[in-house]
């Protein structure tokens, strides 16, 4: 493990299993902790015995922490039809392959495997990864990596007043700017910089008094598919895991891994639900409003 000497990192060992080749460490930024897990699956180990000790150290991890990496070689082709237990084992614990290239390249064979996923939980803010080329003469494997947002910067969070234009009163609002006198507010203005500041004013004035409004929060970072109960969900699930952390009780225990669960299956429907709906729509919206297309298209690239 090569890193920074400036990044905050600590070794996490009583996260990793003696049954197994793995890893665990922990960065620290002002905004976040993220867990970073590195295994190697010899092809002489049981891939059921290796995969009930992951599911064990992830357990332990999400007990504390729900942003995680796991990456490494774990002697499992991710490009074919993996077992129904590995499938679960990923599912429940919220987490998903990032890479889809072959990263094994079988030089006798000809044939090709992904063996080196990066599986990460949603709550990890990626921006890129890729397979890295490396010379066959080296190694029969590709380098993978991955680029994420830690936190080093802000959060690109931001408080937005919105217009509620369905409960607006428009008689009143014709009625004020029937009376306003425009004429006097350009024409007595020194210069059009000051007119326009004028207009501008009385309008919004006008508006705020007939158009109700309300503060919204923009997340920028979000998922494109995250809702309003989604979020609510995810933060009774954060605070029954600082509950846990302060009883350690077997009750709360299991309150704060119901919740886990359930956000899980939450954050897989409203996915699978978006992208339904979207590619339903998509279409139409291309020939109704090409603005809202491109927003839409721009949001996926």
């Amino acid at each position: 493990m090569y890193y920074k000497s400036l990044i905050n990192i600590i070794r996490r060992v009583d996260l990793e299993h003696d049954e197994v080749e793995s890893m665990w460490f922990e960065i620290k930024t002002k905004l976040r902790s993220i867990l970073i897990n590195i295994n190697y699956r010899s092809v002489r180990q049981s891939s059921v015995c290796f995969w009930q000790y992951f599911d064990m150290m992830l357990k332990r991890a999400l007990d504390e922490n729900n942003s995680i990496i796991c990456l490494g070689d774990l002697n499992k082709n991710f490009m074919s039809d993996i077992s129904s237990n590995i499938r679960d084992i990923i599912f429940i614990n919220g987490l998903i392959n990032i890479i889809d290239k072959p990263t094994h390249f079988d030089t006798r064979t000809g044939n090709t495997s992904l063996l080196d996923p990066i599986l990460v939980t949603d709550s990890i803010p990626v921006v890129d990864k890729d397979t890295i080329p490396i010379d066959r003469g080296i190694s029969d494997h590709d380098g993978t990596y991955v680029t994420i947002n830690c936190g080093f910067t802000s959060s690109r969070t931001y408080k937005r007043k919105i217009w509620d234009y369905k409960n607006g009163d428009f008689d009143l609002m014709n009625q004020k700017v029937l009376r306003t006198n425009w004429e006097h507010l350009i024409s007595d203005a020194s210069n059009i910089n000051v007119a326009c500041t004028n207009f501008t004013n009385s309008l919004l004035g006008i508006a705020s008094e007939c158009i109700p409004t309300r503060e919204v929060v923009v997340r920028c970072d979000d998922k494109i598919w995250y809702n309003s109960n989604l979020r609510r969900e995810m933060r009774k699930r954060d605070r029954f895991r600082k509950l846990f952390l302060r009883l350690k009780s077997s009750l709360a225990d299991l309150k704060f891994k119901q919740q886990r669960n359930k956000v899980n299956n939450m954050k897989k429907q409203a996915k699978k639900h978006f992208y339904a709906s979207l590619n339903e729509n998509l279409d139409e919206i291309k020939q109704a409003n090409p603005k809202q297309y491109w927003k839409i298209i721009n949001m996926h690239i």
